[in-house]
């Protein structure tokens, strides 16, 4: 069962951009979380950044239905620039090609843009989940984290038009390139003051994986100071007060309480 709402009649296309990089292992069970959305008009736009496991063949047979273009390996952010530029859809959303949905993100997502014109986006929390060994390897052991809210682009869903002005259009590949491109994002949107909202809901399930770019946690971690201190930099005058983050995201209760 879900809690998701139902599918309007005439269901707004929604783009999907997925970039690629030898994620073959994956394919099959992330696609099988996108099917499972059954959204009737999904544009699915994957990106091969250069693979060499045959990911993109794998991804051709797997999800016929997807447009699929190769570039030489140039990171997330090239990529998923790429994909926004050719999406068609009212609205966009992101998917990494190891991640997974759950059932009903879309109908949620989609359905809170639907009734709030205003609204530009809505981001819902995320869960961490890794396959451990197991004695058999057709049944990993999967270990689950628990639900909380960091920006990850797989947890939003926004109308296409954000991702071409909020945040001074896509994202930055020549200062990120491989890591931290979605968090400065998502500042320089929430900077200038684009309407968003964080649905107390779980929207994506991450993949923690040897290989990844987020694999070291604490790596990860490290990053976030520099870029909330970009962000600090960018709202600072002439005076050298720093303006506060406009109060255009609207939180869900246990994260304004806190």
């Amino acid at each position: 069962m879900t809690n998701a709402p139902a599918k309007p009649e005439s269901a707004p296309r929604v783009s999907v951009v997925m970039p690629l990089f030898n994620a073959r292992p994956y394919l099959a069970e992330t696609v099988a979380s996108l099917r499972a959305q059954a959204w009737p008009d999904l544009e699915i736009l994957v990106i091969d950044d250069g693979s060499r496991d045959g990911s993109a063949e794998a991804m051709a047979e797997l999800c016929p239905e997807a447009i699929i273009w190769s570039q030489p390996n140039q990171g997330p952010s090239v990529a998923r620039n790429a994909g926004i530029a050719r999406a068609t859809g009212k609205y966009l959303t992101f998917l990494d090609a190891d991640d997974l949905w759950p059932e009903g993100k879309l109908a949620r997502q989609v359905a809170r843009l639907e009734a709030e014109p205003e609204l530009e986006a809505t981001l819902g929390y995320i869960r961490l989940f890794r396959d451990e060994d197991s004695a058999d390897p057709g049944s990993p052991v999967r270990a689950w984290g628990r639900p909380f809210f960091l920006f990850l682009l797989g947890g939003m869903v926004c109308r296409r038009e954000l991702m071409l002005r909020g945040g001074n259009g896509g994202f930055d590949a020549e200062r990120f390139p491989f890591r931290g491109e979605d968090t400065d994002w998502f500042f320089r949107a929430w900077e200038s003051g684009r309407k968003m909202e964080i649905l107390e809901q779980t929207e994506l399930h991450y993949r923690r994986r040897p290989g990844s770019l987020t694999e070291d946690a604490e790596d990860t971690k490290r990053s976030f100071p520099g870029l909330v201190m970009a962000s600090l930099r960018r709202r600072r005058g002439p005076d050298g007060r720093v303006r506060p983050l406009p109060p255009t995201l609207r939180l869900p209760k246990d994260i304004a309480a806190r």
